[in-house]
């Protein structure tokens, strides 16, 4: 038979040739002299990698990765029934493979991936991440093999190491290789510190870690990728990353719900850009730009007599949930942060402790809601993380990344003028901030700090 192309120009590939193994018959024993596991020439292939399984469904134990195909004297294998197959591919990322074949090993060198909580040994990483519960411990070992994996912690807040992350030598032979493909190692969802990277290294991915709204701890790892970049991670969740090493840049990428962004850090001008959208935004006044004291690299300061920046309009309150945070320093009771033009003061210190509060909530008829104060200060004068979150039923307020008040909203009232930062939403005296502002971002989705 015959297969024609379709599209080549657009769709390039050139289908490998199938795979046929050579090595020990199916199920034979190998003794402590080993054997060679190998196979014939895929035409199309410019590569071929050799993978081990603890049994035919999970083959993530990667041996080697050449050229040709695989002529090394093997003589150790990482389980006794150890399966094996081989996968060739062509330049342009087409695979296959021969169906699994299986030895029995004389020499062995163990190779374990173990929830440790529950002593449960697993196939993959990924089928133990997918078992886990939240604080549970997985462990690899270091062996002859490298783990062919790209790991999604699937939200879980987990810890996933070596079985001494203090070696060096474990470290160096504990490796997790991610196909190039996307991430070696993603993790997204509400991980904090308390989920980890410790002990191994990563490399093989188009990144090597990718933090999607998680900011874990990545420590005594060493990490690499494909690409430029080793790991990335969303705005406002950098992870802490200690003793490490780092072949690659650490980025900060922005996430699709992120629809503006005030980074405050131009040097000179009346324009704070908009790094996301088409949302820049006019300096009124004369606020001050200072392009190395702000809390995220440059800063804008006010000076509460009549400086304040108006933005283009960016979002209705009451479309659909969002969430907005911002650095701020300084300001007096009374004075505010964010608001809309012709809507209400989204951010500001109360009047009469100069607490965080929000005048977002629905307007009119019987169901008016009061504006919902917190008891957090946030003008003593220090950098303060402030965010405000509406999620479609609840209002939620938060300072340096705590939440400081909260209460039941199910709907806002509605506005589609622009913003203004540093000054409420009639230009009223005494509501222009004295102070910085700084890092300005709004995400049209619930976002957890």
């Amino acid at each position: 038979g015959s297969m024609d192309f379709y599209d080549e120009t657009q769709y390039q590939g050139r289908l490998p040739e199938p795979v046929t193994l050579i090595g020990p018959e199916d199920g034979s024993f190998v003794d402590a002299n080993g054997a060679i596991l190998s196979c014939d020439v895929s035409e199309n292939s410019i590569g071929y990698q050799l993978l081990f399984g603890r049994d035919p469904y999970h083959m993530v134990y990667l041996y080697s990765d050449t050229p040709n195909p695989p002529n090394e004297q093997i003589t150790s294998f990482p389980f006794e029934k150890t399966w094996w197959t081989v996968k060739a591919h062509d330049q342009y990322g087409s695979t296959i493979y021969a169906d699994p074949n299986y030895i029995i090993a004389e020499n062995i060198m163990p190779q374990i991936i173990e929830n440790i909580t529950t002593t449960r040994q697993y196939s993959s990483i990924q089928q133990a991440i997918n078992d886990a519960l939240d604080g549970q411990e997985i462990v690899i070992s270091p062996g002859i093999c490298q783990y062919y994996e790209n790991v999604d912690f699937k939200g879980k807040s987990l810890t996933l190491r070596s079985i001494d992350p203090n070696d060096p030598n474990v470290v160096a032979n504990t490796v997790i290789n991610g196909s190039n493909q996307g991430p070696t190692i993603q993790l997204s969802g509400s991980q904090n510190a308390d989920c980890s990277l410790v002990g191994l290294t990563i490399t093989g991915g188009t990144v090597g870690v990718s933090c999607s709204d998680a900011a874990p701890t990545i420590q005594n790892c060493t990490v690499g990728n494909d690409g430029s970049i080793a790991i990335d991670y969303w705005g406002n969740c950098p992870p802490t990353i200690l003793d490490c090493a780092i072949f690659g840049q650490v980025v900060e990428v922005y996430p699709p719900s992120l629809i503006a962004y005030w980074s405050m850090d131009e040097e000179q001008g009346i324009i704070a850009y908009d790094s996301i959208n088409e949302n820049d935004a006019n300096l009124i006044g004369d606020p001050i730009w200072h392009p190395d004291g702000g809390m995220v690299e440059g800063t804008l300061e006010f000076d509460g007599i009549n400086d304040y920046v108006i933005t283009p309009f960016v979002l209705n309150p009451e479309n659909r949930p969002f969430s907005i945070f911002a650095w701020i320093k300084g300001g007096l009771l009374g004075q505010v942060i964010l608001s809309q033009a012709d809507g209400v003061n989204w951010l500001l210190a109360d009047s009469l402790d100069g607490c965080l509060m929000t005048e977002l909530r629905y307007i009119g008829g019987r169901e008016e809601q009061p504006p919902l104060i917190s008891s957090a200060l946030i003008t003593d004068g220090g950098w303060h993380r402030i965010g405000f979150v509406w999620d479609g039923a609840n209002r939620i307020l938060y300072v340096d990344d705590i939440e400081v008040a909260s209460d039941t909203q199910p709907r806002l009232t509605g506005s589609e003028g622009g913003l203004y930062i540093g000054v409420g939403n009639t230009l009223e005296e005494g509501s222009f901030w004295t102070g910085l502002i700084d890092d300005v971002r709004i995400y049209d989705r619930v976002l957890k700090p």
